[in-house]
Order: structure tokens, then sequence, then C-alpha cells
């Protein structure tokens, strides 16, 4: 009878276990930002094989190239104040932060522009932009934008309206697919970009006339303030928005020197990798990153403990991740062949070559937003120079002097030895956290 008794009192504990971890706040936030994540990747998914069929794959690389320039400059481009705002105490202070992140966006547009219409040829050279042609001109527009959404987001985030971005992450996929696919059969081929450009600046207007956010008439007379805090939260334009832009450039830089060294064709299989391999991860790291930074800056602010959240969420996303790497694994080529066409076979190819990483890199980048919560910027600033000093020499050394499959499978391990230490970093961070 005792042990019927002691069994019973087992099978409940795991029972109230299990009803906290599904039905919790954090879990419940996950799930709401999760949807919007993979109802936007169902229709990310749906529509490629369709646009592989009217699109090059030189479409898909010139693409590639404005979204990974765009992804480099905008950390710094807003300071990184929109994180300050998440993560910040005070509201009249978050509230504040956000608008900091818009008037730097703003002011590095202008600077943007005047660089390009005084010396073309200095973006072209510096970004190895050349191949891009006139969408040069698109390009600092693109950046303010994606600044503004990403901020808005934030805000929301901030105050907990994760349904409302998580609408907003399906309305964007929808918008680039019905633009990119019009424009695809007016034989556009710049449609790819020009979609992501459009879809951006109508989920703008479209969130702004919803929540009403900018309050214009009070912007000139916080001048002061707004310069004073700044100053105070400095730490997150000199470590977070500096080392986002190198970590930014590090998982940019096979691109560029793919654009550099091989065929524009070779750097369309990359980007179709990213796109319908890459992406679905991470959407799903952003949606978890998204509601772990907040989760961790309130339990660091209260003294609670967040190892174990940390702990749970990795070993989650660990096992999320087994099935779709081993499938890419075995199948890549034959699932590019049958959903993408023949030409695509490649990229099926070199996606069974960079799966390992993948999944490394998800579950990791997917935690490591609580360098922000903790105040530990300093660490992951440390480690993001490694990266890129590590995966830059890599690609001087051997880019265009290798075949692609062999370029690809040394920088595979390189990537995982990275992103481990990188993970004991971050368990670091949450055992030491630094309250602002």
């Amino acid at each position: 009878m005792k042990y019927i008794n002691r069994m019973f009192r087992v099978n409940n504990y795991f029972f109230y276990l299990k009803n906290k971890i599904i039905y919790s706040e954090f879990a419940t936030n996950v799930k709401t930002l999760l949807t919007g994540s993979i109802i936007a990747q169902i229709i990310t998914m749906i529509i490629s094989p369709f646009l592989t069929r009217i699109y090059t794959p030189e479409s898909f690389g010139i693409f590639s190239i404005i979204i990974a320039t765009v992804t480099i400059l905008t950390p710094i481009s807003s300071g990184r104040y929109e994180i300050a705002g998440l993560v910040a105490k005070e509201k009249i202070e978050s509230n504040s932060l956000f608008e900091i992140s818009f008037w730097s966006a703003l002011f590095f547009l202008i600077i943007f522009i005047s660089i390009i219409f005084i010396n073309k040829n200095l973006i072209f050279n510096l970004f190895n932009l050349s191949k891009i042609g006139n969408l040069i001109y698109l390009l600092p527009f693109l950046l303010f934008f994606s600044n503004i959404l990403n901020s808005l987001k934030y805000f929301l985030n901030r105050n907990k309206n994760y349904k409302l971005i998580s609408i907003v992450n399906i309305k964007f996929s929808i918008t680039v697919a019905l633009i990119s696919i019009f424009l695809g059969l007016l034989k556009i081929s710049e449609g790819l970009v020009i979609s992501t450009f459009l879809a951006t600046f109508f989920l703008i207007i479209s969130i702004i006339c919803k929540l009403k956010f900018f309050n214009y008439n009070n912007l000139l007379t916080k001048k002061k303030y707004l310069i004073k805090l700044a100053k105070k939260y400095k730490n997150f334009p000199l470590f977070n928005a500096s080392t986002s832009m190198l970590d930014n450039l590090t998982m940019s830089l096979p691109i560029l020197f793919l654009t550099r060294n091989y065929s524009l064709e070779i750097v369309g299989f990359y980007s179709l990798i990213l796109r319908v391999a890459m992406a679905p991860f991470t959407f799903i790291s952003q949606a978890v990153s998204e509601v772990l930074i907040k989760e961790v800056s309130d339990r660091i602010n209260k003294k609670n403990n967040s190892l174990n959240l940390l702990l749970k969420v990795s070993l989650s996303l660990t096992l999320f991740s087994i099935l779709p790497i081993i499938l890419f694994y075995t199948y890549g080529s034959n699932i590019f062949i049958f959903f993408f066409g023949e030409k695509w076979a490649k990229a099926g190819m070199y996606l069974g070559i960079l799966v390992p990483s993948i999944m490394v890199k998800f579950i990791v980048s997917s935690v490591s937003s609580v360098f922000s919560s903790s105040g530990n910027n300093h660490l992951a600033a440390i480690w993001k120079v490694l990266a890129f000093l590590s995966t830059y020499l890599f690609l001087y050394i051997f880019s265009g002097k290798i075949t692609v499959n062999d370029l690809l499978s040394q920088l595979v391990i390189l990537d995982i030895c990275l992103y481990l230490l990188y993970f004991s970093l971050i368990i670091y961070s949450v055992r030491n956290p630094r309250l602002f």
C-alpha cells in the first residue's frame, strides 16, 4: 500500500511538472511566437518551388548579397538601443530608448545615401557589391526600414504583445510571397529584393497605425534626456551593436567570399539553403530568443535562478532539431531536386555538408540573447571577435584555392568548435549576471 501511495505521489509530481512547463507563461509566449514563425516558414517553403522556377540561381545570388549587407549593417545603424529598450526596468526609459534607436537609424540612412551619391564605388569595393548594379540605391532604404521594423517588434516584445509579433511575421511572409511571384512573372529579375523592401515598408505602416507608437510632439523637448539616456546605455552601441555587426559579418562571410572567388550561381545555391533550410531554424531561434531575453531579464531583476531555464530550453531545442537535421543530411539532394528542380541539386548537396553546423548554431544562437539580459555583453564581444578573426582567416586562406565542397566541410568543423565555446560563455553569463 505504501508503495502504491509513493507511486501515486510521484505520478502527481510529474503531472504537476508537465502542466507547469506546458502552461507556464514562458512556454505560452514561446508557443505564440512559434506558431507565427512556423506558419510564416510554411508559406516560404510552399512558395519557394515556384520562385526557383521563375528566378535564376543568379537572381537568388544577388538577393543573398543584398540581404547579407543589410544584416551586417543593421546593428551598428540602430546602435542596438532597441535591445536596451527591451531590458530597461522603467517604462519611460524603455520608450525613450526606442526613440533613440529610430534617430540613430535615420542618421545612418542620411550618411549612407550621401556616401553612395558622392562615391558609389567606395560602397561597391568595401562590400564587394559590384554585381548588384542599381540596386545599390535601394540598399540604404531597405536597411532603414529593416531597423524600424526590428525596433517595433522589440517594442511589442517589451509589452508582451507576442500575438501581434506572430501576426507580423505571417503577414511579412505572405506579402513577400505574393509580390515576388507577381514580379517574377513580369520577368523582373530583382523581384526578390523589391518584394522584401515593399513588404517591410507596408508592415511598418501597419504597426505604427495600430500602436501610434511615436510621440512626435515630445521628441524635441526630450533632447537632453535622450542624450543622457544614450550615454547611460552606451554599452549597447559600444559592445552589443559593434559585436553584433561583427557577428553578422562573420555569418555573412561565406556569401562574401563565395561572391568574390566563385560563380554567382554557387552564391545562389547557398542563398537557397539560407532561405529554405537555415531560415526556418532562424525564425524559431528568434522566437525563442525574443521571449528568453525578457524572461531571463525579469528573473535576474528578481534575483531568481535562470540557469535551469537555459538548460531546459537548450535541451528542448536539441530534441526539436534532430529529426529535420537527419532528413537534410541523408536526403538533402533528393529533397531539393524534387521540390526545386534538377538545376538546384548542388544546393541539396551543399546542405548535406552544412547540417551539423546548422544544428549547433541553431541551439546556441537561440539562447545567446541572455548576454544582454545578464549585462555580460563584453563576453559576447570577446567571442564574436574571435569567431570573426577565425572565420575570416580561414576563408581568406582557403577560399578559391579548394573546391566548394572541401571549403564548406572544413568550415563546419570550425563553426562547431566556436559555438561550443560560445555556449560555455552563455552558461557563465547566466551564473554571473551584472545588474544595470
